[in-house]
């Protein structure tokens, strides 16, 4: 029987879509067991003969991907970040093409101004970086510009706080209707918040659609948050 050990840090719905369909594709497949450890160390794990597993899927950081080149155990990197210069397999969402979708569904809907809402990370992650890329290159290739504000991915700690004041007063300056995409939808309620401070009806006076997994987020707002879904399970059938 061999084995496939499997860490994925991270908690987020995508990933345990990840989680779900390797074990799927493993019930699956003949002769194929799971291990999968609550905490893998990737130093610990150069020092262990034999490495654990006769294959892995996990989610590194990019400092990580040499050291998991040592093992000389074939794996693949399902994390969302990396540094552009891929020295492993990698599958992730195409986040470009997320944003390229946004942006000619906003066309679609006649809307003649757009934003992006970024992170105040410096330098931001590259998947908010790659969702930007592909909103703004659709945007551009139409003839037109999107402008930029960089917040918290979680939206602003401080409700109706300084920061929020300021992007209120952002909002409230942007031409109507304009229509924005949130890098990510867990920025929604800061951003319905800031419009309705300012007497900002949604979508009538801005529009606002997001991209991720977060479907029960996106229902319960009110109003609900357009939103693309990245679809964890499809991406397992190439690191599988």
């Amino acid at each position: 029987m061999r084995q496939l050990t499997v860490y994925i840090a991270h908690r987020e719905l995508y990933f345990q879509q990840v989680f779900a369909g390797i074990m799927r594709e493993v019930t699956a497949a003949k002769g194929w067991r799971v291990h999968a450890p609550t905490h893998f160390d990737i130093r610990a794990e150069l020092g262990r003969s034999p490495a654990q597993g006769d294959a892995m899927i996990l989610s590194l950081t990019p400092a990580c991907h040499n050291l998991a080149r040592a093992l000389h155990v074939p794996f693949v990197d399902v994390a969302f970040e990396h540094d552009g210069h891929l020295i492993c397999p990698h599958v992730m969402p195409d986040h470009a093409a997320a944003g390229r979708l946004v942006a000619e569904h906003f066309l679609n809907c006649g809307y003649k101004a757009f934003g992006f809402i970024g992170s105040a990370q410096q330098p931001p992650p590259f998947w908010v970086r790659a969702r930007y890329q592909g909103f703004r290159e659709a945007l551009q290739n139409a003839q037109h510009h999107c402008i930029t504000y960089a917040m918290d991915e979680q939206g602003s700690p401080d409700v109706f706080g300084a920061h929020d004041r300021h992007f209120a007063a952002w909002v409230a300056a942007l031409p109507e209707p304009v229509a924005l995409l949130l890098a990510s939808t867990e920025q929604a309620a800061t951003v319905l918040d800031a419009c309705r401070s300012r007497g900002l009806s949604i979508p009538e006076h801005v529009a606002l659609a997001g991209i991720g997994n977060e479907d029960a987020l996106c229902r319960a707002l009110q109003p609900q948050l357009s939103n693309v879904e990245l679809d964890g399970y499809s991406a397992v059938r190439y690191a599988a």
